[in-house]
């Protein structure tokens, strides 16, 4: 999977898709490019994936870097890494929307942290082999 935002001004509209097995580990590493070049400065970013079943509900499952779920890596390719047990998975079944957010809590002029939203899409979580 890639997410891959560009300069438009809603990068909501990066799409994300894909099915993962309720029962085995969920590894994965996904390339985020904007305007085709790797991130960079994203490293210190606090890094969010969420799953939810409807728009405004509560999440069903969050995977983020503070809990090491994910992982990011600034090199000749800036990866984001997915590493989630299948016990986090297991009550998991159908489609979920899915978010990719990142938190930049660097000093701002109001103080506030700069939150991006770098894709929006459906993830199926199926039971057996995906």
């Amino acid at each position: 999977m890639t997410i891959a935002r560009n300069a438009l001004p809603n990068p909501a509209s990066n799409v994300i898709s894909g099915t993962i097995d309720q029962d085995t580990t969920w590894y994965e590493d996904i390339e985020l490019t904007q305007n085709g070049d790797p991130l960079t400065g994203v490293s210190d970013h606090v890094w969010t994936l969420t799953l939810y079943k409807e728009p405004g509900a509560t999440a069903d499952l969050t995977l983020t870097t503070a809990d090491s779920t994910l992982t990011i890596t600034e090199s000749t390719a800036t990866t984001l890494s997915i590493r989630c047990a299948p016990s986090r998975l297991s009550t998991l079944s159908g489609d979920y929307y899915c978010d990719v957010r990142s938190t930049d809590s660097s000093p701002t002029v109001d103080s506030a942290s700069r939150v991006y939203l770098w894709g929006r899409g459906i993830i199926t979580v199926v039971e057996g082999n995906a």
